[in-house]
């Protein structure tokens, strides 16, 4: 898992284990049938758009995911498996107790409550179109599945000029934070359930832009999240990104 991933957690009677055993069973039962479920029905990457991404590509494909669907729109299963591969599910931060399996020896994970807080710091530099540019800070994420209404992230970052101010025409620092849950009725689907961000932006020839902004927010049935922060310096030849993890 890529190690940018700050986070987070689940609420669901089927956390990604579970659900993938359970989808995995019914399928050879049905002589493979992919039945009431966008989950992947094998471990393997399938999707090309989704084989051996870094993490800035993961940034990327986020964000053209998020702008593809409305919220509790189930994914299509090249979007599903993304989700499923490359965001963080709530065992990496949350271990459930063991529970027996069932007769037909599917584990039953059953509900996990979690509640915690993840922070990660960063300091990135990079150069590009005569402009030099150090990015550094701090983000942190709240989750909470037995209030829902007490999740909430938050930044504070710096992004210093530190070549080529003369061509900086504006420079714009995001913290974004995506969330993805199991929806829909009558099977299991991964769909977006959350997204929003936090932006600075500060103008011609400006040598810094500082972000200190929370935001909280309410999501139920999280199983997957993603927070991340880059700036955006745009220049009088071109635009680039530096991405903070």
């Amino acid at each position: 898992m890529n190690s940018k991933k700050i986070l987070v957690a689940s609420l669901s009677t089927f956390l990604i284990a579970g659900s993938l055993s359970v989808s995995a069973s019914n399928a050879k039962a049905e002589g493979n049938e992919e039945v009431g479920t966008n989950l992947p029905q094998t471990q393997d990457i399938v999707y090309d758009t989704n084989k051996n991404l870094t993490d800035e590509k993961v940034d990327q494909r986020v964000e053209e995911i998020n702008s593809k669907y409305d919220l509790n729109e189930p994914f299509s299963k090249e979007d599903a498996e993304f989700v499923v591969n490359y965001i963080s599910p709530a065992s990496d931060i949350y271990t459930p107790e063991p529970q027996p399996d069932t007769p037909s020896g599917v584990s039953t994970l059953g509900k996990n409550f979690y509640k915690g807080t993840s922070s990660k710091s960063f300091k990135k530099s990079k150069k590009s179109n005569g402009v030099g540019v150090t990015f550094s800070g701090k983000v942190t994420s709240h989750l909470n599945a037995i209030n829902p209404g007490d999740q909430w992230y938050s930044g504070k970052t710096t992004a210093s000029v530190t070549s080529g101010k003369a061509k900086v025409t504006k420079i714009t620092s995001v913290v974004s934070q995506s969330a993805y849950g199991f929806i829909g009725n009558g099977g299991t689907y991964v769909g977006l359930i959350h997204d929003s961000s936090l932006t600075s932006t500060s103008g011609k020839k400006q040598t810094k832009n500082y972000l200190d902004q929370k935001k909280k927010y309410s999501a139920i049935l999280m199983a997957y999240a993603h927070t991340t922060t880059y700036v955006k310096v745009y220049t009088t030849t071109g635009s680039f990104n530096l991405y903070g993890f």
